[in-house]
């Protein structure tokens, strides 16, 4: 399969980082990160795919704040092709199938596995203590195809401690939120059928028998969530028909972005309790 003319403005590549001696060889793993802003979490996201031996390919679709030179510090220690996308030539309605068309002709001869989370997304095996590549491997060894997340929103509150600068370590608090689950992020490469926007459609083959854990981080302080709501998430494309509605919620009451960190669950490292305690997204009214 040869490539497809690379899409974006400009395409850095850089060979993968050697794995190291002693090393078990596996399934190859591919990392795919769409980015717009959200560069606070950014890195910390990306380390977690690379420190799970995947290969990072990763667009920057406009992003203004420090996308690029985030990105650029990690080409060759685990990025090895980034890109430049420009959202008039690309569209956001368009960047998924883009994206997903480019990693399948590129890529599909070279790696066994894809996880494609959105960039504020940290996505985990069932058994939190034990790393999410191990557990691919034997999903993959089991003989299935994709994988289904549930979509756990964790949430800025006055509990945290704002002298840690990573989000994912800074906030400890969060809800099942059971209307946005599950999400597809995971699929044997093999499996990787034409992506729709969010990866909102199923791949081919099996499906893992239970839903994994997802990590979802979308506000992060206040003035990260203000500028999220009236600026980054308020783009063509973004909201349609009743998709991404909660977003024109919080730019008309800034109330509803501030969640007591009471009423939700603290985060121990090891263990996501299901048991939905708070609703994060919830129209005027009811």
């Amino acid at each position: 399969m040869s490539p497809t003319p690379f899409p974006g403005t400009r395409r850095l590549l850089a060979a993968p980082p050697p794995r190291g001696a002693g090393v078990a060889r596996g399934p190859r793993l591919l990392g795919v990160l769409l980015c717009y802003n959200d560069d606070d979490i950014l890195e910390p996201v990306a380390r977690h795919l690379i420190a799970n031996r995947h290969d990072l390919v990763v667009w920057n679709h406009g992003s203004e704040y420090r996308t690029h030179e985030i990105c650029l510090s990690l080409i060759g220690k685990g990025i090895i092709d980034y890109q430049i996308v420009d959202r008039v030539e690309v569209p956001f309605e368009e960047l998924y199938r883009a994206a997903g068309s480019y990693v399948r002709a590129t890529y599909g001869e070279r790696y066994d596995w894809v996880s494609w989370p959105d960039q504020d997304e940290i996505i985990e095996g069932p058994d939190l203590t034990r790393p999410y590549h191990e557990q691919v491997t034997e999903l993959m060894a089991a003989g299935h195809d994709w994988i289904e997340f549930d979509n756990f929103v964790f949430w800025f509150t006055a509990a945290d401690d704002e002298g840690v600068e990573n989000p994912v370590e800074r906030i400890r608090h969060y809800s099942l939120y059971r209307s946005a689950s599950p999400r597809i992020r995971a699929w044997r490469m093999s499996s990787m059928n034409e992506r729709r926007m969010g990866n909102s459609n199923p791949p081919e083959g099996r499906r893992a028998p239970q839903n994994w854990p997802l990590r979802h981080y979308p506000m992060r302080s206040l003035d990260q969530a203000r500028r999220r709501a009236a600026h980054d998430r308020h783009q063509p494309g973004f909201q349609r028909g009743d998709k991404n509605w909660h977003y024109q919620r919080f730019r008309e009451d800034d109330e509803a972005l501030l969640v007591p960190a009471q009423r939700l669950h603290r985060f121990d490292g090891t263990h996501l309790d299901p048991e939905v305690v708070f609703e994060f997204y919830v129209r005027p009214g009811g």
